[in-house]
């Protein structure tokens, strides 16, 4: 069985995530969509990514959706 590259990345970028919640203190506050409402950037964007990170929050939630070609996008809707 082949996976695609894009499959590929999801799973270490998911096995990173997974290993870095290892160290994150009980109860901490995690971004939804990134952390977009107060600079009023768009949700799921990689501004508001980067904006949680630069925050030193210990996660960011997020939608990742497959598109017919197989890859990924960081999409709110379905496409």
């Amino acid at each position: 069985m082949k996976i695609s590259n894009a499959i590929r990345v999801f799973l270490l970028l998911q096995m990173a995530i997974i290993f870095h919640s290892c160290g994150v203190e009980k109860n901490a506050i995690v971004a939804h969509r990134g952390a977009w409402k107060k600079n009023n950037l768009p949700e799921n964007s990689i501004a508001s990514l980067r904006h949680a990170i630069d925050l030193k929050l210990p996660g960011s939630e997020f939608d990742v959706w497959r598109r017919a070609d197989d890859s990924l996008v960081i999409n709110h809707d379905a496409l």
